[in-house]
């Protein structure tokens, strides 16, 4: 489960930035103000090729439908009306971007922000300056930060110097364009997210004492990996639907609860330390009659003693209904605190890397959002004609997930893996957990939406 908690994907998924790099260039925007909405107008000082990268490098930040910037038409009727004596140097090109080539005044570089902040017609202006040999940037720098203090939208400054003025070193400011409309993309998707609405979290009929008893008796042995039937009765009590299944000592006793159910069943070992057991060969399915199930048992054997591992009985299960294999599961990150995760599952869960994300505790909204946020949900939406799968039971096993890693905190880690869901429910075939001593995770705010 560490594997499938990447601390970008963490990120992406809660609009925030991914790199320290990108961390210390947003981190100026955000302080100045969020920005809620993306429109961007761009004013560039010198005739440069950096301008289409600014809008490029905004909207792939952004990633979001709507994304757009101010067409040319809609600039060139806000610069029409500037007052008089507020006319732009001879020649300067009016646009998207802005082109007040180098011959513009300090002055005029303010009135333009002016203008263009006031018009009502964008959200954000990325003011680009390319030093020339006619201008003082100290100037420049001036007129840019007074017209930035007046101004209700975010001003963001580009000086393509060594060093920036001191003027312009208490705002948004960047050496280089792209770097601004990246940080600029990055503060627009992170508004973005604040003003998502929340949802509710639900209350769900649960039953947290028998989970306490559980994790109680585990950590009683000390910290580590809970036994295949702990973890199942885990799930129980937090209403995650399963095949029936039961551990059973030999072959013998598998078989009989194959008679006793009527149904072909799957066979995985168990051993102390085993974690992925199809690599241990630990894992026959379909098996129905008494010779097949123990011919499965004792090949089964052989390969957990060749892979180091001693058996100690079986986990014997009912075979699921086939449907679409889902990995859901949570983890409890140091600096997160518990983080829910769904992806596409089964044995190849890792390397397809097909994963979403969300902090808990969850609402009716997360769930909803995060599996529809999986490039394989068309697998589940009924993809190619197959029938549609049970879209609401996942939703209902992770919000469920949630509230078990919300309540006890000593889980370390839960992973379902495979969760098959099909047009009849969501079932939980694999599970296993881990507990340790741990303290309450501490909440951070800046890292959830505003309620």
């Amino acid at each position: 489960m560490k594997a499938t908690i990447e601390r970008a994907a963490l990120l992406k998924s809660l609009g925030h930035v991914q790199s320290v790099v990108e961390r210390r260039n947003t981190i100026p925007i955000l302080s100045n103000v969020l920005i809620e909405a993306t429109d961007a107008g761009i004013i560039r000082f010198m005739a440069t090729d950096l301008d289409l990268q600014i809008v490029d490098e905004a909207e792939a930040a952004i990633d979001q439908p709507g994304t757009t910037t101010v067409s040319a038409h809609t600039l060139f009727e806000i610069v029409r009306k500037l007052p008089d004596g507020a006319e732009l140097p001879e020649g300067a090109a009016v646009g998207n971007p802005l082109d007040l080539l180098a011959s513009a005044s300090a002055e005029q570089f303010g009135r333009a922000i002016d203008v263009v902040a006031s018009s009502g017609a964008v959200d954000a202006i990325v003011v680009l300056y390319v030093p020339p040999l006619v201008t003082d940037p100290e100037a420049v720098a001036i007129a840019v930060r007074a017209a930035a203090d007046r101004a209700s939208v975010p001003v963001i400054a580009v000086f393509a110097m060594p060093e920036a003025p001191v003027p312009v070193r208490g705002l948004p400011c960047f050496r280089f364009p792209e770097d601004a409309a990246r940080a600029l993309g990055r503060a627009a998707r992170y508004g973005a997210w604040r003003d998502t609405p929340a949802g509710r979290v639900p209350e769900l009929d649960v039953d947290d004492a028998a989970a306490a008893g559980i994790i109680a008796t585990a950590l009683g042995r000390g910290a580590g990996w809970l036994a295949p039937e702990e973890a199942g009765a885990l799930l129980t009590c937090y209403g995650i639907a399963q095949p029936p299944h039961a551990t059973v000592a030999d072959a013998d006793a598998a078989v009989a609860l194959a008679r006793r159910w009527k149904r072909p069943i799957a066979l995985k070992g168990i051993a102390e330390g085993l974690v992925h057991r199809s690599d241990a060969g630990a894992v026959a399915t379909g098996l129905h009659g008494a010779q097949t199930i123990k011919r499965a048992a004792a090949t089964m054997i052989e390969s957990m003693e060749a892979a180091g591992y001693r058996p100690d009985g079986f986990l014997v299960q009912a075979m699921a209904v086939p449907g679409v294999e889902l990995l859901v599961g949570a983890v409890a990150d140091e600096t997160f605190g518990p983080v829910v995760a769904v992806a596409a599952g089964g044995t190849a869960a890792e390397l397809l890397g097909d994963t979403a994300l969300r902090l808990t505790p969850l609402t009716d909204r997360d769930a909803h959002d995060v599996v529809r946020e999986l490039q394989t949900f068309p697998l589940l939406d009924g993809y190619r004609g197959a029938p549609p799968a049970d879209i609401a039971a996942v939703e209902q096993t992770l919000l469920r997930l949630s509230a078990l890693m919300e309540a006890h905190h000593e889980i370390a880690e839960i992973e379902c893996n495979p969760l098959l869901v099909s047009a009849d429910g969501a079932v939980a075939v694999d599970v296993r957990a881990r507990v340790a001593r741990v303290a309450a995770p501490t909440q951070k705010p800046a890292l959830r939406q505003a309620g």
